[in-house]
């Protein structure tokens, strides 16, 4: 610190049980050579009064609290309403980040009875505010006014080392016309910065982005492998249009299918008895059939299949940007708000007819007819009969189906953009959208869930946007 520079240091504190306190504090700075003020000589509850407590706290350099077992005087109205004045001044204090210097009364402390809170609303905020105050910033405990003054002296001198103020400096102390001269530089500087500034403002505003998106109906490109894979699922029959009135998909209902037959349970019967099958066999049978609710998932998924091969529509969104520069960090978000369209991704609608129905177990009935067969026409005479049982069989022999439904379709990532796919949403996030070309994103795949009226809730974001479009 200068040895010229002087501070202004603002004490805050109750008044009538913390007199000799402050007085002790006031010499002690005084004694330091710095400048000590405080609001007692002000009516804090006053809003003109209040407005000169805030200005002289922004003007001062450090600010010093001093509590005692009184919290004071309170708002009885306004936003603050039920605080102290005290706990007022220090809140706005530590919001304009002025160095809070607290010494707290210690509770073995020398006082008399009037100068200790009775009220118990009163004495809980001050244990509140007291707990708020230790935890925010470093704390001294005193017993006597003289230990206060001695610890605030101490503290202060501390605190100019660590934390550099502005202070006040005598206008005579420095070379008056060498700081006037850097001052002009400086102004001279500051207004050519300033309309550099502006210029470079007006040319950007006359660069930016303008984005758009619409839809289109995808159609399979014969240079791309994927398309040509994926070839029989684009739609491009005149059941769907897309154009600016919205999106018309004229679907056909489907049927559900039901495969609770297949799964029927087999039941220990005569028939069964006569065959010379066995309860056991019967019961093995039945055990590792599906289950009533893993067949009605089976029900519902091949249902979904169908409904996807037969209503579903591969399209494409298209990013447009006929700005002067291109969008930068941009995220496009595209919901069906009624929740009556399913989003796929095209390569996950491929895997869907890899999914197969689970393999029914062998038939201990079917098992015990074959042997009858033999041996009641010998073996030679039932080719035919085994040739058709052997091609069930391999309908049979397939792999599980999975137990979901609906797969959660996980998202699809690059290095330049990543695309999530949800039921009925989808969320778009790339590094960037070029002018004026813009960008598509295809190979999406939308399945209406009933006839009617669909309504696209779409957003678009970039960093040079202040709010979405």
């Amino acid at each position: 610190m200068p040895k010229n520079k002087k501070y202004q240091i603002f004490i805050s504190s109750t008044y009538e049980d913390l007199k000799d306190e402050r007085d002790a504090v006031l010499k002690a700075i005084l004694k330091m050579k710095h400048f000590p003020i405080g609001m007692e000589m002000f009516n804090a509850g006053n809003d003109q009064q209040w407005k000169i407590i805030q200005d002289t706290i922004d003007a001062s350099d450090y600010y010093v609290l001093i509590l005692g077992q009184r919290y004071g005087s309170i708002l009885d109205s306004g936003r603050e309403k039920g605080i102290s004045y005290t706990e007022r001044e220090y809140r706005y204090a530590a919001s304009k980040d002025i160095p809070v210097i607290a010494f707290i009364l210690d509770d073995n402390a020398d006082i008399t009875i009037k100068d200790v809170e009775r009220d118990k609303t009163k004495a809980d905020r001050l244990a509140l505010f007291k707990k708020d105050v230790t935890e925010h910033h470093m704390v001294e405990w005193f017993k006597t006014p003289d230990e206060l003054a001695a610890k605030v002296t101490n503290a202060l001198y501390q605190e100019f080392d660590q934390t550099e103020r502005p202070g006040w400096v005598r206008s005579d102390s420095g070379d008056a016309e060498k700081v006037a001269s850097e001052i002009a530089e400086l102004s001279k500087k500051n207004r050519m910065l300033e309309a550099e500034n502006q210029e470079l403002k007006q040319e950007n505003s006359k660069r930016v982005p303008a984005l758009s998106l619409n839809l289109s109906i995808d159609t399979p490109d014969d240079d791309e492998e994927d398309d040509k894979k994926h070839k029989e699922l684009f739609k491009t029959s005149p059941q769907v249009t897309i154009n600016d009135a919205g999106l018309d998909i004229k679907i056909k209902k489907v049927k559900p299918l039901d495969y609770s037959d297949r799964y029927t349970a087999l039941e220990y019967d005569d028939h069964a008895k006569a065959l010379g099958v066995t309860e056991e066999e019967i019961t093995e049978y039945n055990d590792q059939l599906p289950s009533a609710d893993k067949i009605k998932k089976i029900n519902q998924y091949s249902t979904c299949l169908k409904d996807i091969r037969q209503n579903g529509v591969a399209f494409s969104i298209n990013v447009n940007n006929t700005g002067t520069t291109k969008a930068t960090d941009v995220r496009v978000r595209m919901d069906s708000e009624d929740e009556k369209l399913f989003f796929y991704e095209l390569d996950k609608v491929e895997e869907f007819d890899k999914l197969k129905l689970p393999k029914l177990p062998e038939n201990p009935i079917e098992k015990a007819e074959e042997r009858r067969q033999k041996r009641l026409l010998g073996f030679g005479a039932i080719g035919d009969t085994l040739e058709s049982l052997q091609k069930f069989s391999k309908f049979d022999g397939i792999s599980p189906i999975i137990d979901d439904v609906r797969p959660i379709i996980p998202s699809i990532s690059s290095p330049h953009e990543t695309i999530t796919v949800r039921d009925h949403s989808i969320a778009i996030d790339a590094n960037q959208v070029l002018h004026p070309t813009g960008e598509t994103y295809r190979r999406f795949y939308m399945i209406p869930s009933e006839p009617g009226n669909f309504v696209l809730k779409c957003r678009i974001m970039c960093t040079e946007f202040i709010e979405p479009i």
